[in-house]
């Protein structure tokens, strides 16, 4: 009898201790990104078959704030996974990404271990600007399971740039008009261009009729950088449906088209 005991407290003791080793940081854990010059994950060895990168504007305005998704693989894994956030400048906020993501200490990890069933996770995030223009980094480091190990994420270089007027950086030298994002959104989107001088500019929204549904931009504006959000909710009685719509940019003789995708 005190055997039998014996031997089912052992499995007891043995099921706890191997819970912990499968997740031993099941609700994240921060400061393990090369933000902080450390070791990495301290209870995981390094495993660079784990991969993790980001994805976003490459460039924002002071103040603004985007969207920004995360992606952590590694090929047949099913456990789960973790991540750690940081940015040098900016702030960062779960956003989009509040079911699975938390703050702690000023930077971003999971709330729970991430779903890998497919061998891969992606998440989303918000990030703002800082107030000044200038570079700013984005660092990712993840986990996957226990004995999987844990890896260095791709590091993403952000250009901060004032919002309207010359920019203090990069004055721009020609027209340009940049591809929305997100893309594809629901509800709303971010569209940045460039114009060399002052002058009329206008910035409209068409279906794939090629009817109307708004205009963002119709008026006389500085040389710069500049930055208009689209929000299908608001276009004055014209109602947006998943699909395919066109922006398009006229500025003295330049006219730029680009195509963007809602999904609702």
């Amino acid at each position: 009898m005190k055997k039998k005991i014996a031997i089912t407290i052992f499995t007891f003791v043995l099921v706890i201790i191997t819970s912990v080793v499968v997740y031993t940081y099941p609700n994240g854990i921060t400061g393990r990104t090369k933000k902080t010059s450390t070791s990495g994950c301290s209870c995981h060895t390094m495993n660079t078959a784990i991969s993790g990168t980001f994805s976003g504007p490459d460039t924002v305005f002071t103040g603004q704030t985007a969207t920004y998704s995360f992606t952590i693989t590694r090929t047949g894994s099913s456990a789960g996974g973790g991540v750690d956030i940081a940015t040098r400048l900016g702030t960062l906020n779960p956003g989009p990404g509040s079911a699975y993501l938390r703050s702690q200490n000023g930077e971003l990890t999971q709330q729970n271990a991430l779903n890998l069933s497919g061998g891969s996770f992606t998440g989303q995030f918000s990030y703002t600007a800082p107030a000044s223009p200038g570079t700013d980094t984005l660092w990712l480091s993840e986990a996957i399971g226990y004995s999987n190990g844990w890896n260095w994420g791709t590091e993403k270089r952000i250009i901060v740039r004032t919002l309207v007027g010359i920019n203090n950086l990069n004055s721009p030298a020609y027209y340009k008009l940049d591809q929305n994002f997100p893309n594809p959104f629901n509800p709303s989107t971010v569209i940045n261009f460039e114009i060399p001088k002052n002058e009329f500019v206008s910035l409209k929204v068409f279906d794939i009729s090629g009817r109307e549904v708004t205009t963002l931009v119709n008026e006389y504006l500085q040389q710069g950088l500049h930055s208009f959000g689209f929000d299908i909710n608001s276009t004055r009685g014209n109602y947006i449906t998943s699909g395919i719509y066109y922006y398009t940019l006229k500025a003295g003789n330049f006219s730029d088209t680009k195509k963007m995708i809602v999904v609702k």
